[in-house]
């Protein structure tokens, strides 16, 4: 109605009662539906972070940087971008993995999309599991389609919405061929919206139990939802590649998902070894070479690491220069870039988390510490005069090692003030005197 008004409009409803035809004061005729309710905007000192935590997760994974370059495109302001991937994340204990989102955005078909899209649509299938993997695996266009038809509304998510595509899923794997798949998803997109309601709205989906994550499945769901949204997209991005590299890139993928999202956050220690002994053979098997690819392979192996020992929220992913952050771009040469930033009692703290083997061959656990301690000194530069650094290792060393490499950082000159293994207690660094 407020539409229709401000444009000096009168609203009749289509023969299907489903969408509003309202002809223009212009003469022009335009369809609209409901916009519904809206989740409140975020603050805007989120969007920053989200934004940072955007660009973290696409360099690190499959279909990111197209995702967030397909985002840009549909939606072309700065703002609206740092919007919707502020809504998408969330935040505090609240936040959400952003890989998927990207995932899905970085479907083919959010590359042709035209015309004017709802940014309330796009949030509301991509703050859902369930609703993102199906626009993953069959684009933007079915999905769209059948939100519109089902009348669902703003970008609430309410169950009924949910089985809708539960079921819509169900219906498309079912045909025996892909051609005959391709051929329900077009029938349902040109479906008059009364009988896709009727045909979506009978029966349920009985709910399929998922593996458990743990040290055995290593977080890896291969008849999953998102597991198969994945792989047909890694099957189109590596077409040559032998079926073994394809199925371990969305192993890899997939867990690399739910390692943002915190999936393993609450495993052992001992659980997290043997998964990211698993982590390291996919890399082998998808032919990700320790030569060759060692730069992407440490950088997934290292956020694997860190969305395991940091928690939900554990302070903004930023980039500081010369004391400065604002307006910082990430890939800034020279640029400090913490794991992780927070500020208590007004006193800047970084984290840097170390996934670094301590026994590597030619190293010992006391040179590794060295080095980390030069990179810390050059972060200092960057990071605002009085801030802490801490950091956090991995690996987990008998206590004689852990005292050495602790001493290391005590150094005069050293800016580092706590370390701790794994999720053991923070430990305090005593800071020698000039020699």
């Amino acid at each position: 109605e407020k539409f229709a008004k401000d444009h000096d409009g009168v609203i009749t409803d289509t023969p299907d009662g489903d969408l509003r035809k309202v002809k223009l004061g212009n003469g022009q005729v335009v369809f609209a539906v409901d916009a519904g309710p809206s989740a409140a905007t975020p603050a805007a000192a989120d969007f920053t972070a989200a934004t940072n935590d955007a660009f973290h997760s696409a360099s690190v994974t499959e279909f990111g940087a197209v995702g967030l370059e397909n985002l840009k495109r549909l939606f072309p302001g700065k703002t609206s971008v740092q919007e919707i991937l502020a809504d998408i994340q969330g935040k505090g204990d609240k936040k959400r993995a952003v890989a998927p989102f990207l995932r899905m955005m970085a479907h083919p078909d959010f590359a042709t999309l035209t015309g004017k899209q709802s940014r309330a649509a796009v949030v509301a299938i991509g703050r859902n599991a369930d609703i993102r993997d199906f626009a993953s695996l069959y684009g933007p266009k079915a999905t769209l389609a059948i939100r519109s038809k089902i009348k669902a509304s703003g970008n609430a998510n309410p169950a009924w919405v949910v089985e809708a595509y539960s079921k819509a899923d169900a219906l498309i794997q079912a045909e025996p061929t892909d051609a005959a798949r391709t051929a329900l998803i077009d029938q349902m997109i040109a479906m008059p919206a009364a009988a896709l309601r009727t045909l979506l709205g009978t029966g349920v989906v009985p709910k399929r139990r998922p593996l458990p994550i743990n040290q055995e499945t290593a977080g890896v769901d291969v008849d999953s939802l998102q597991w198969k949204s994945i792989f047909a997209r890694i099957e189109k991005k590596y077409p040559t590649h032998p079926l073994a590299q394809q199925r371990a890139r969305a192993n890899l993928e997939q867990m690399l998902e739910r390692a943002e999202a915190q999936r393993y956050y609450t495993l052992s220690h001992d659980s997290m070894i043997a998964i990211m002994e698993k982590f390291d053979t996919y890399c082998t098997d998808a032919g990700l070479t320790v030569n060759g690819d060692m730069g992407p392979r440490n950088n997934k192996y290292g956020a694997m690491i860190e969305w395991y020992l940091l928690p939900r929220g554990a302070g903004q992913k930023q980039a500081w220069f010369e004391k400065n952050t604002d307006g910082v771009p990430l890939n800034k040469k020279g640029v400090t870039i913490p794991d992780a930033w927070d500020e208590v009692n007004k006193v800047g703290i970084q984290t840097e988390v170390k996934g670094s083997m301590l026994n590597a061959p030619g190293a010992t656990p006391t040179s590794t510490a060295s080095g980390h301690l030069t990179e810390a000194i050059a972060d200092a530069t960057n990071i605002p005069d009085g801030s802490e650094i801490h950091i956090n290792y991995f690996h987990v060393p008998p206590e004689t090692v852990q005292q050495a490499m602790i001493y290391v950082f005590g150094r005069h000159d050293s800016p580092v003030t706590q370390v701790r293994f794994d999720r053991g207690p923070w430990r305090p660094v005593v800071r020698r005197p000039p020699p």
